[in-house]
């Protein structure tokens, strides 16, 4: 969405302008974005280090949080091939340590699944349940 909005990819952001400005579009464009009805976002790595963004997906009465919880191991291998897109997959040391600050970020999520060892499409039948579930208790029906 942050490309197709400003004409840039994520990288030229980052190189032109800096981390900092890019986390800012990141964070407005989500809460711009959860103002939409039944939508589903996939956020970057980084989403939740800005704190309004936790605080949007956390305390909204409308926003269910769920992390796709992975080790780094299994992130890399998924990702393998991006490294050009994503220059600090090549900085195994500054890598883990982004991933280390963020998982707690990630485990304050109203749902975590553990997808190590599940296919994609096992991951969606997972939540489709879930979300079913969550809707039916909440009084919500299609």
């Amino acid at each position: 969405m942050i490309e197709k909005e400003t004409g840039l990819k994520i990288s030229e952001i980052f190189s032109q302008f800096g981390e900092p400005h890019f986390r800012d579009l990141e964070h407005k464009t989500i809460c711009r974005l959860l103002q939409e009805n039944e939508l589903v976002l996939a956020l970057g790595g980084g989403a939740l280090e800005h704190p309004g963004t936790r605080e949007q997906l956390l305390s909204s009465s409308a926003t269910f949080f769920v992390h796709l919880s992975v080790t780094m191991e299994t992130a890399l291998s998924r990702c393998g091939g991006t490294e050009t897109v994503r220059p600090v997959f090549n900085d195994r040391a500054r890598l883990q340590a982004r991933y280390d600050s963020r998982l707690p970020f990630y485990q304050q999520a109203h749902l975590t699944i553990p997808t190590n060892d599940i296919s994609a499409s096992e991951v969606t039948e997972r939540l489709a349940r879930i979300i079913e579930g969550v809707t039916q208790s909440a009084g919500t029906r299609d």
